[in-house]
């Protein structure tokens, strides 16, 4: 797909929200597609080993402008992809700070050691490597860091591999040898600075963030009121907001408002509102014009 519209397109946005990643090969791949060569990932061993994954060939598939949305559930080899284009300077990675899933872990199963046991022994899952990106860092604990941070309706408090007791802490180990195009970082300042204008009178974004802020003030809440009254007050405080948002969408999508009362209708799928991948388009558009300025040395900031 990427071959197909790599003439066509201005800059891409890859979403890795809500991503809890998959095998090692697949997320050195598809960082593959975006760079010519290198590596990409470190892999120490419990014995103290480590192992480079690298990308195996210089076919570079995309080269254009480029975004990654994360999030807080963004783990494992989506952090892989996310740390390496971030280290290469390859894109931009925008979001919430991603899960700190940095281990590898292996199932042995306890039956093949006592063949003579009554029915299955269950399996153990152990710990047997740590990944590093190839700054040195791992992403264990941490995660990846966002260049330009998106608000989260998860409580980092609550959600990613800080919050276990018993969490490898972050550490790191020694760079590798890569080349950094360091193209990109003389952008984020105005690229923050748009982002800030922009998402300043954006109704949705707006909307979600007051979303955010009910949803904190709820998980922090530790008292609930017997009250009938009460509580028939926080109901009716509840269904009004969800009615807004109702005809809020209704309304960007060129339909009649609803009444009060009225049951909500299911949406089709792919047509609910979400500012965040909005937001992430729209700084993947500013990255295209400013990264053709800065080709042509023209003055970033300004339209």
């Amino acid at each position: 797909m990427l071959k197909e519209l790599r003439d066509n397109v201005d800059s891409v946005v890859v979403d890795l929200r809500q991503n809890g990643g998959g095998s090692l090969q697949e997320a050195v791949e598809l960082t593959g597609l975006f760079i010519e060569d290198g590596p990409i990932v470190q892999v120490r061993d419990t014995g103290g080993g480590v192992e480079i994954e690298e990308d195996p060939d210089a076919n570079l598939v995309y080269e254009g402008p480029l975004v990654v949305l994360v999030d807080h559930l963004s783990a494992s080899a989506s952090e892989i992809f996310a740390g390496a284009i971030q280290d290469y300077g390859r894109g931009i990675v925008v979001g919430d700070p991603t899960f700190g899933k940095g281990t590898v872990q292996t199932l042995i199963d306890l039956s093949r050691f006592i063949p003579s046991a009554q029915g299955p022994l269950g399996q153990l899952k152990l710990t047997i490597a740590k990944f590093y990106r190839i700054s040195g860092g791992s992403t264990q604990h941490r995660g990846v860091i966002p260049d330009i941070t998106l608000p989260s309706l998860f409580d980092a408090d609550e959600v990613g591999e800080s919050t276990q007791d018993t969490a490898l802490p972050w550490d790191e180990i020694r760079a590798v040898r890569y080349n950094s195009d360091n193209e990109l970082t003389p952008l984020l300042p105005e690229l923050a600075r748009r982002h800030q204008l922009r998402t300043a009178s954006d109704p949705e974004y707006s909307t979600l963030l007051e979303d955010i802020q009910a949803a904190k003030e709820a998980r922090n809440k530790t008292t609930v009121s017997l009250l009938q009254s009460e509580r028939k007050v926080e109901w009716d405080k509840a269904q009004n907001r969800l009615f807004e948002r109702e005809n809020q969408y209704r309304a960007a999508q060129g339909l009649q408002p609803i009444a009060k009362g009225e049951e909500i209708p299911e949406h089709e799928e792919g047509t609910d509102p979400d500012p965040l991948l909005d937001e992430s388009t729209h700084i993947a558009a500013d990255l295209a014009i400013l990264y053709k300025r800065t080709r042509r040395g023209v003055a970033l900031t300004g339209r």
